[in-house]
Parts: C-alpha cells; structure tokens; sequence
C-alpha cells in the first residue's frame, strides 16, 4: 500500500510541477494546506514575478562582466607589459630554495618591485630619445621630471585608461597638477589656455629647442 501511495504522490506532484492552470494548484492542494491561489504563482509578496527578477538580475550581472572585459580590453598596455616581458624591467624571484625558504633576487634599488635598476635608469634603457643624454646631445631644454627620472610622475609603468599611459584623462589636468594656471605675471596674454585640454598642442612635455619647450 505504502508503494502503491509514493508511487500515486510521484505521479501528482509530476503533474502539478508541469501543469501551470489550475489543476496544477488543486493537486498539490489534494496533498498540502496553504498553497496559493493561483494568480499568485510564481510572484513575490510585492505581487513581482520572481522568475522575471531572476532572469532581469542575471542579466544585469551578465553586462556587468561584459563591461569589465570591455574596460580592460580597452586599456592602453606597455608593450612589455602587454607581451607578457615582465622581466624586461624586473628582476624574478629565486624559486631556490635556501634553508627551507625561498630566496628573493631584489633589484638594485632595494625595492621589492623587483626593478633591475631605478627608473630614472630603466626607463630610457627603451625610450633613449627621452634621456638627459639626448637631451644634453641634442642642445634642448629638457623638462625637468624628464630630466630628474620621475617618470612615473606623469605616467603609469603597466596600463593605463588614457593614451600614453598618463595618469590623467587630458594632459591639461596632469600639466596643472604641477604648474599654476595663471600666467606669471608680466607675460603676454594667453588666451588658449582657457580652452584647450592639451597642453601639449603647443609644448612638449619631455624636451625641445626652445626655452619654453615649444613644439
């Protein structure tokens, strides 16, 4: 009898669960107190329907993903960084282990960024038209974070969400992180610069010819 009745409850609840009218609600009724009308099926208390929800939140939660692989795809890389050529300015731990622990080739800095040197060395290992030596070579005014090695002052070693991997969106908001922007007084007017975003549409920001690092 016991068999006879799992089998007959199987049986119900298959056609309860596939049936979505009112016979559906009337065999669960057979079997349990308090199910629900059946306009309220698959709603929340706010009368919502909860199936919807779930679709509409993981949709959201989709695009969220999307838009980040989108962002990141988006992102200007160093070639070394981009190629994976980390130790093209890192130096690697030494996975050898000494006395039970690893032991770590620090660069010559002294830091634990691993640098093979400092970056006002490292930097123009690559970029040799942006060195003090160059600059000195070529007779020009060099600017003065180009000169002292600071460049991470204006860009970013890895990647970045602007062009050149500065650390700004527009040069004119990095520029005036450093420079006033008033015009020292005496000077000629200055009418560009009220708008233009770019200061670098008439300087160069790592060295030039001319005094004012004119292009």
């Amino acid at each position: 009898m016991q068999v006879v009745l799992l089998v007959l409850l199987s049986v119900a609840l298959s056609a309860s669960f596939s049936a979505c009218g009112s016979g559906g609600r009337k065999a669960l009724s057979f079997f349990f107190d308090g199910v629900p009308e059946e306009d309220t099926l698959g709603t929340d208390s706010a009368g919502t329907d909860t199936f919807a929800t779930l679709r509409e939140r993981r949709e959201a939660e989709r695009q969220t993903r999307l838009d980040s692989v989108a962002a990141i795809n988006k992102l200007q890389m160093h070639k070394p960084y981009a190629d994976k050529d980390c130790a093209a300015c890192h130096t690697m731990p030494d996975r050898r282990k000494s006395g039970g622990n690893l032991s770590f080739s620090f660069g010559s800095d002294g830091k634990t960024s691993f640098l093979r040197m400092p970056v006002a060395t490292l930097c123009v290992n690559c970029h040799v038209d942006k060195s003090s030596t160059y600059a000195e070579e070529n007779d020009m005014t060099i600017h003065s974070p180009v000169e002292d090695g600071e460049c991470t002052t204006c860009h970013l070693p890895h990647r970045s969400r602007f062009p050149h991997l500065l650390k700004t969106e527009t040069a004119r908001e990095l520029c005036l992180t450093c420079h006033d922007e008033s015009i020292p007084e005496g000077e000629d007017d200055h009418p560009e610069l009220e708008d233009s975003d770019d200061c670098t549409d008439c300087h160069n920001p790592h060295m030039s010819e001319d005094e004012q690092l004119l292009n």
